[in-house]
């Protein structure tokens, strides 16, 4: 992010990573205002309990998804007429 130019300090763009910050700038740390990390809902902003709670929402998701493809296959196997004693041999 430094490299890149997405820091700001005392107003001024800050590129190099080895740039050490005094206590009385510490404030003054900010998002570049032409950064994408100036929008809040920046994938690289989320907080580490919304991304647990985006994973646990697309795991569900998956699972569903899982559940009614395996719903659609067992229905379609008893119209064709098989039963799982078919495929035992």
């Amino acid at each position: 992010m430094i490299t890149h130019g997405h820091i700001f300090v005392n107003g001024h763009k800050v590129t190099v990573p080895g740039y050490i910050v005094t206590r009385k700038e510490e404030s003054s740390i900010e998002y570049n205002p032409s950064s994408p990390f100036t929008d809040e809902m920046h994938p690289m902003r989320i907080s580490a309990e919304q991304a647990a709670a985006n994973a646990a929402v697309k795991a569900k998701a998956e699972a569903d998804a899982a559940a009614a493809a395996a719903a659609a296959a067992r229905a379609d196997a008893e119209e064709a007429g098989i039963t799982i004693e078919d495929g035992e041999q």
